[in-house]
């Protein structure tokens, strides 16, 4: 529970204290992260189809550029059923941490 509140940190990072912004999910929150790592070709922004597909199934989402530019995280509320290896994406729900870009797919 050492994590702030995102208007802290943004103030922070704002302040220039920081490089940039993260995401903790930890089991106080109701949120998931799926992690899609060498889905997006960096240079022409396109996404596997497949991929993409797949995150048009949750209503409620944020999905950016992950930090490598060559994949995408999705963020959205639910719980893990199952482990958190389901095939070509990893999903948390706590004890992981995204870092932030801002770039918004």
């Amino acid at each position: 529970m050492t994590w702030s509140p995102f208007e802290v940190v943004l103030k922070a990072y704002e302040a220039g204290k920081y490089n940039g912004i993260g995401f903790c999910f930890c089991s106080a929150d109701p949120f998931v992260g799926l992690d899609f790592d060498d889905c997006r070709n960096p240079e022409t922004g396109e996404v596997d189809s497949r991929v993409l597909e797949y995150v048009a199934k949750f209503k409620d989402r944020y999905v950016e550029v992950s930090v490598s530019e060559t994949g995408i995280h999705l963020i959205t509320q639910g719980k893990i059923q199952g482990g958190t290896n389901k095939g070509n994406y990893e999903i948390y729900d706590q004890d992981r941490f995204f870092t932030m870009t801002g770039v918004l797919l």
